[in-house]
């Protein structure tokens, strides 16, 4: 059987948060390493993450998570989401499991009443998540980690995504283009 969980990442079955940690581990063991060796949360709590899981007999084909928090950007106050932890099990790869599970976080977002979806991504993803619907936000970066040690994406190379779902957020969208965002996350975090 195929389902796809969307849940609260606190509400995430244990054996499912289980196969999801060992997963992340296996594609992005870095992320695991030095003093985030021992890591069994999945995101930051304090980003109120919900997590979509496509499981097929009660094991996990693809993953995202969903953190969101509200940012300022240029004086405006935007009810922020992301996307983190995109991944699909090698096992289960080419069936289309991850976009079906990047449409359904990005559904989730727009239900929860997200303002705007921001996220970066290697260049090579970049048609999966133009199929996906998402927009490139060409010149953008956001910028991870704290006021203090900024962690901005553009210096790792990545691309950076937008779906601007609420009004305000659509009126505005110009002020998004080419600027850098700030999250304001952990130390070296960046969703």
């Amino acid at each position: 059987m195929i389902e796809v969980i969307v849940c609260p990442e606190e509400e995430l079955p244990d054996d499912l948060r289980r196969q999801t940690l060992e997963a992340m581990r296996a594609e992005w063991p870095a992320a695991f390493s030095g003093a985030k060796a021992g890591r069994e949360e999945l995101n930051d709590p304090d980003l109120h993450a919900t997590i979509c899981a496509l499981v097929v007999d009660d094991q996990l084909a693809s993953h995202a998570s969903v953190p969101w928090k509200v940012i300022a950007h240029r004086g405006e106050p935007y009810k922020a989401y992301g996307l983190s932890g995109v991944l699909t099990v090698p096992a289960y790869r080419g069936r289309g499991y991850g976009e079906r599970v990047v449409r359904a976080a990005t559904a989730f977002m727009e239900q929860d009443g997200a303002d705007i979806g921001l996220f970066t991504c290697d260049p090579p993803l970049r048609d999966f998540y133009e199929r996906c619907g998402w927009n490139l936000l060409a010149g953008a970066s956001l910028v991870g980690g704290t006021r203090a040690r900024p962690f901005p994406s553009d210096t790792l190379g990545k691309l950076t995504f937008a779906r601007f779902f609420s009004a305000r957020a659509q009126a505005r969208r110009d002020d998004f283009a080419g600027a850098a965002i700030w999250l304001e996350l952990r130390e070296g975090d960046l969703w």
